[in-house]
């Protein structure tokens, strides 16, 4: 007894420390493969009836596996240094237009801007604008990866459908910081902007679209609010400024126009010309625009404004100084789940194992039930003309019962023989419930037989 209890104090803390240690780099490979899982992007390439196909030539499986080979290239966290994300795009492409020469590069540059441009498109895009819209990223970075990515789709020749939908941007928040603003009079301030009276409205304006936004009571002349070409479709933005008062939002030149245009009109409004009513009425007015023409279009993802570059500073500003209204962000409306999204996370995320899609299962199990629907109702037919068949059988050995002659003596025959089974015995009756159905048919075919 004292030895056993003496080996169980030495072996079991053995078998414990080695289950510890196997349960624990267990843990270490699963976290290992799950970092090294890429984005499942989807492909441009290939489509999906080519997971069916059975003969591929050798220059289709040599782009399967370059394409295999480019998607360990995707980036596998969110990205953030966006400086750092172009310097590495840019080395891949450099990389491989440098070691690869000829037809070789064609198809390496395909599979590369394959991974890479849905991985711009699905991830970075969305991400990198509102990063832009929030003053966080400058412009050159920004112009530079949306040339990439349009550059990527020239080449492969695509408009990008069959990558993964943009990420959703609502599992992603995006940090926003406030204008620095200085709130010291400066007469000089109010010198660059269009001053006009409250009863002059400049047309097309908010402010004469909108009279139940409140104007700066006591000042004799206000700061006019910004206005867009066509709300739905913007293209240029007019402030007033003496200077320059049109801008294409397209163009670098309005980069950061609205945070400018705010930081001076509210150096203007510090003025003794203004009072505290004319300040707060004025940032209700601009935060209305705001919120209600120009966020619509900052969710858009087939076009880039740089004329709204910084915009939500100006909305963090008024928010954190107490000057908003309480307008809520108007919620744009999602893009249709056609592919699945290919934010990060788990599977709610598009993380995939390959990088081409395996199908619709729902649409193979639906076509899986039908063919089993079928094959049920054709057992059900041959069960009916099976049992059809049987009550004739029955019928013809009553009717036989009944009948005298050769056909008892065949009858009988049948019976007692032991040879005969019980198929030829149906046989044999079908023939006889034939030949009372049609008797003149089978007199003339007994005539035309050689004797």
């Amino acid at each position: 007894m004292l030895s056993i209890f003496f080996l169980s104090f030495q072996i079991l803390p053995n078998y414990t420390f080695k289950y510890q240690r196997t349960t624990k780099n267990k843990m270490h490979v699963d976290t290992a493969f799950e970092y090294n899982r890429t984005i499942n992007v989807r492909t441009v390439l290939f489509v999906h009836s080519d997971s069916c196909k059975t003969c591929w030539s050798l220059s289709e499986l040599n782009l399967l596996v370059a394409r295999r080979i480019m998607q360990d290239l995707i980036p596998k966290r969110i990205p953030k240094d966006f400086p750092a994300l172009l310097t590495y795009i840019q080395t891949c492409v450099n990389t491989v237009k440098a070691k690869t020469s000829g037809k070789a590069t064609e198809l390496m540059l395909s599979a590369l801007y394959d991974a890479l441009g849905g991985y711009l498109h699905s991830v970075v895009i969305p991400i990198l604008n509102e990063a832009f819209y929030a003053g966080n990223v400058d412009y050159k970075v920004t112009s530079e990866l949306h040339y990439m990515l349009s550059h990527m789709m020239n080449y492969l020749g695509t408009n990008g459908a069959s990558w993964s939908n943009p990420c959703d941007m609502c599992r992603i928040p995006t940090k926003v910081s406030a204008l620095p603003l200085r709130m010291c009079p400066e007469e000089e301030a109010c010198d660059i902007f269009v001053l006009l009276s409250h009863r002059h409205r400049i047309s097309g304006s908010p402010m004469e679209r909108n009279d139940s936004i409140p104007i700066c009571p006591t000042a004799g002349l206000q700061i006019q609010i910004p206005f867009l070409d066509d709300n739905f479709y913007p293209s240029a933005i007019a402030v007033p400024l003496k200077d320059h008062a049109l801008f294409s939002l397209f163009s670098e030149c309005a980069v950061n126009i609205i945070p400018k245009y705010y930081i001076m009109a509210m150096r203007c409004l510090a003025s003794a010309r203004y009072s505290t009513k004319d300040i707060v009425a004025f940032n209700h007015n601009l935060h209305h625009w705001i919120i209600s023409i120009i966020v619509p279009h900052l969710h858009e993802l087939d076009r880039w404004y740089p004329g709204f570059g910084g915009v939500m500073r100006v909305v963090e500003t008024m928010n954190r100084r107490g000057l908003a209204t309480n307008e809520p962000i108007k919620a744009f409306t999602k893009m249709p789940h056609l592919n699945y999204s290919s934010c990060f996370g788990r599977e709610a995320c598009g993380f995939g194992s390959t990088f081409m899609s395996t199908g619709d299962s729902h649409g193979t199990f639906g076509m899986f039930i039908w063919i089993l629907l079928m094959i049920f109702i054709l057992l059900i037919l041959l069960a009916g003309i099976f049992i059809c068949l049987r009550c004739v059988c029955i019928q013809q050995f009553k009717k036989c019962g009944d009948d005298g002659g050769d056909e008892r003596d065949e009858k009988s025959k049948i019976n007692k023989s032991g040879s005969h089974s019980y198929g030829s015995v149906v046989v044999a009756f079908l023939y006889q419930a034939a030949m009372r159905q049609w008797p003149l048919w089978f007199k003339v075919y007994e005539t035309s037989e050689p004797s």
